[in-house]
């Protein structure tokens, strides 16, 4: 499958475990990292936004931010400082959101999995949340 690149240049042999890791996180040349679908340049980096999800298993809204930052892609229509700006701008729109949520956990306590029939609500800090969110839309 492919080229024996040990045969090609002077390998050092690592233990399978790191192997496996490596090749896990995208790290071992593969047929899909080596390109990308759309207009970034993913593909042309060592480290790909991927490799960064899996080794820090990030939830999805710190996954999205870490994508944005490590991207740089063309829009149509607006120039390359402009579409950064606005990547930027998605960012902090991304945080805030974030932030929102992070806000309202301790609103919510629960047992050790979410029932709804055990699940209580503090009053003070649901209103506290609510007129806050209101308040910034």
């Amino acid at each position: 499958m492919g080229i024996n690149y040990c045969q090609v240049v002077n390998c050092i042999p690592i233990e399978e475990s790191l192997y496996n890791r490596l090749n896990r996180l995208g790290m071992i040349p593969n047929e899909t990292r080596k390109t990308n679908v759309g207009n970034s340049n993913y593909a042309k980096h060592l480290i790909q936004p991927w490799s960064i999800w899996i080794d820090y298993n990030l939830n999805a809204w710190d996954a999205d931010i870490v994508k944005r930052v490590l991207r740089t892609k063309s829009e149509p229509g607006i120039s390359e400082k402009e579409a950064r700006i606005m990547d930027y701008n998605k960012i902090i729109h991304i945080c805030k959101e974030r932030i929102r949520q992070l806000e309202f956990e301790p609103a919510i306590t629960t047992a050790t999995s979410w029932d709804a029939a055990t699940a209580t609500v503090d009053p003070a800090i649901l209103e506290e949340a609510t007129l806050a969110t209101i308040t910034a839309y």
